[in-house]
């Protein structure tokens, strides 16, 4: 292993999902060109410490087959197999606008409206190298079948607008509204006409379409500050344009790697900047927007789920899961200030009404130290449930649940908090205990009939002198609010050897992705050495079945 590979193994014990490698690097090491892989070298445990069996009691570790490496029995009958790379390049999401994703991570899974959606953390556009060009990506499949593969499709501006011509059009029926409120003629070519506005830019071209909507737009601005001399309204319209195109979610920062507050979907804030700034900065202003808007569209990029990087301290946003509730896509994420140390500013919701084309941010919903900084969601017997943890990977599990249409209202949420007598509903987060113990990582929850149980998988970064897993563990319950079972292994980075697949995480799962009455259940995985999402399998054992007897084979990357 060469030096700078050597540091950046040391560096992962530090990174997160998403987590750029160069904040734990030095340039030089970051950008240096890597000639051969990197490997993360395995610490075998001195001991196997001990494990609790399904019925919680305390047992020594049951020996695991993989050399040098098991503490506790696999929840399998046949080992994780890899199906395919699902990601980035020599994926088979890698040609036409796919292209733009060179590398990204999670892929948490929701069904909305016949569709199986995927929320994708930091995702790189520019390059191969680990950044957050954009702090997420939302794709969607209707394949059913996860036996070969799966065929994404990324969202994208031409999902919003069909063309150049369509977002200017759109755009100048908006422009229009404006008038109509107003009683009053501010120019001949504001007019609601979306047939003639699409027919006069597909002719003319973007850039007279673009110029023209930014004519338009100062005619508007200029109405209200020398005719009508209204400076609140002035300020208004154009906090309201502001929002409406900060929520298509492109990047409006000059690098868009980083925060910007021209990134903030604050009504308020563009309002009040509005109300100090002159008519030329107001213009200036809008004609950037534009500006970028018309090459997204155009270029059709991939974008973002929501408005991301919005104040100086939010480094990134990611999501962690969604649901679909009466045709409306919850989308929970976490507000990243920093990955080393793990820490957020809070957690938030971001809900679409339009499938996922464009959301409208909720921030604030959970605060920095709350133990729902992440989660699984799932929707089962009249309420939504939360299985959350906190930022980083070191606590435990907490279980919340509320009433599907009461998911944006705080005081409705109720928490688990197990007893001697089993499951009390409380109404602080405070008063809940833990219904898994730390460390638990990203984790995912689904009920699973061949187990006749529920099934978590999760990463266990646990790395003691004595205990060094970092691996993807399982647990089962005949109940969300019941008992859950002690750790059974999964997969290890071991076992990813061959392939260079160390830094393992997101083992997300979806009830569609299952064969056999859900005997063989296909799971994705993160690898932070390639960063990028993997599709695997796995063939279970019975319920709370112990096997210690198959062997596991080392992975290969699949041809392409």
């Amino acid at each position: 292993m060469k030096v700078r590979d050597l540091i950046a193994a040391i560096a992962l014990a530090s990174c997160s999902p998403g987590c750029v490698l160069a904040d734990a690097l030095s340039e030089a090491a970051f950008f240096s060109p890597r000639s051969e892989p990197v490997s993360l070298p395995e610490p075998v445990p001195s001991a196997a410490p001990a494990i609790s069996d399904a019925s919680g009691s305390e047992t020594s570790g049951a020996a695991s087959p993989a050399a040098g490496r098991g503490v506790l029995a696999p929840i399998w009958k046949k080992a994780p197999e890899l199906v395919s790379k699902l990601t980035g390049p020599g994926s088979p999401n890698a040609s036409g606008l796919n292209v733009q994703v060179k590398g990204t991570d999670l892929g948490s899974m929701f069904e909305h409206k016949g569709r199986t959606y995927f929320a994708f953390g930091d995702t790189n556009i520019l390059d191969d190298v680990p950044a957050n060009h954009l702090s997420n990506v939302l794709a969607y499949t209707t394949d059913k079948d996860a036996s070969d593969g799966l065929e994404l499709h990324y969202v994208n501006f031409r999902d919003l607008f069909a063309d150049a011509a369509d977002f200017y059009a759109k755009e100048s029926d908006i422009q229009a509204e404006e008038e109509i409120k107003e009683s009053f003629d501010i120019d001949k070519d504001i007019v609601k006409n979306y047939d003639a506005h699409r027919s006069w830019a597909s002719a003319q071209g973007r850039a007279a379409a673009e110029s023209e909507l930014l004519r338009k737009a100062e005619r508007i601005f200029g109405y209200y500050s020398s005719i009508k001399k209204d400076r609140a309204s002035l300020a208004d319209y154009y906090a309201r344009l502001t929002v409406r195109l900060v929520n298509f979610a492109t990047s409006f920062s000059d690098d868009i790697a980083k925060p910007s507050l021209r990134n903030n979907a604050s009504y308020k804030a563009h309002y009040d900047w509005a109300m100090g700034a002159s008519l030329s900065e107001i213009v200036k202003e809008t004609r950037f927007r534009y500006g970028r808007l018309f090459s997204a569209v155009e270029q059709a990029w991939v974008k973002q789920i929501f408005t991301s990087k919005t104040f100086p301290e939010e480094y990134t946003d990611i999501p962690t899961n969604g649901i679909s509730v009466g045709g409306r896509i919850y989308l929970h994420f976490m507000s990243i200030k920093s990955w080393t140390p793990w820490m957020v500013n809070f957690a938030g919701f971001a809900y679409s009404d339009d499938d996922g084309k464009t959301f409208t941010r909720v921030d604030n919903f959970f605060p920095a130290d709350s133990n729902f900084a992440q989660v699984s969601m799932l929707q089962e017997g009249g309420y939504v449930y939360l299985f959350g943890i906190p930022a980083g990977r070191a606590g435990g599990v907490k279980l919340a649940r509320v009433e599907p249409g009461r998911i944006l209202d705080k005081s409705a949420y109720r928490y688990c908090r197990m007893t001697e007598g089993g499951a009390a509903w409380v109404g602080s987060e405070a008063e809940a205990n833990f219904i898994v113990p730390g460390p638990v990582g990203e984790l995912s929850v689904q009920w699973n009939p061949f187990l006749k149980s529920w099934l978590m998988l999760y990463l266990n970064d646990k790395d003691t002198p004595s205990d060094r897993r970092r691996w993807i563990e399982a647990r089962t319950a005949p109940a969300l609010d019941a008992p859950w079972s002690g750790e059974k292994f999964v997969i290890a980075p071991s076992d990813l050897s061959s392939m260079d697949g160390w830094g393992i995480y997101g083992p997300f799962m979806h009830p569609l992705y299952t064969s056999g009455d859900g005997e063989t259940v296909y799971f994705l995985l993160s690898m932070w050495s390639h960063y990028n999402v993997f599709v695997l399998k796995t063939k279970l054992a019975g319920p709370y079945a112990v096997n210690t007897t198959q062997t596991r084979i080392p992975m290969a990357m699949p041809a392409n």
